[in-house]
């Protein structure tokens, strides 16, 4: 829609029964306007398509290691174009990496890896702070800038 409310276009590709935003209540979108890409992640899938709405990539999370996909919500795109995910249990923001060119192919690789990158980071966290029903208590010292 523009800025007036008027439809410009639509985002195709996605099966209405099987791809269904409805499930989990997932309707967030994320654009990248220097790249003129849409990202919607629910939990069927992470989907991306080009300013004309044409799908170009879907990574399907019925699969390892994509099924944790399910347990994080689409934030926002950086101006960089990575992604701004939040863990939805252990309220955790991640960014995670997209790749420039050849989305449909490099998409899903460059998933994995983050979400690799993101299990061992999660795991050193767990063990130098203390947490309370995932909520991570560290209080940086006067002068600290150093962050999770």
């Amino acid at each position: 829609m523009d800025d007036e409310g008027n439809v410009l276009g639509h985002l195709e590709g996605m099966d209405y029964r099987r791809d269904s935003p409805y499930t989990g209540e997932c309707y967030r979108l994320a654009t990248d306007p220097a790249r003129g890409r849409v990202y919607h992640l629910n939990r069927y899938g992470l989907y991306v398509w080009d300013a004309d709405g044409t799908l170009l990539a879907k990574v399907a999370t019925d699969a390892k290691p994509f099924s944790v996909l399910k347990n994080f919500t689409l934030l926002g795109c950086t101006p960089d174009g990575d992604l701004i995910l939040v863990q939805d249990k252990q309220h955790l923001m991640v960014r995670m990496p997209v790749p420039e060119h050849g989305v449909a192919e490099a998409l899903a690789p460059a998933i994995e890896v983050g979400l690799a990158a993101f299990a061992k980071r999660r795991t050193a966290v767990k063990k130098q702070w203390p947490q309370v029903a995932w909520h991570w208590t560290y209080r940086p010292e006067a002068g600290s800038t150093r962050w999770l």
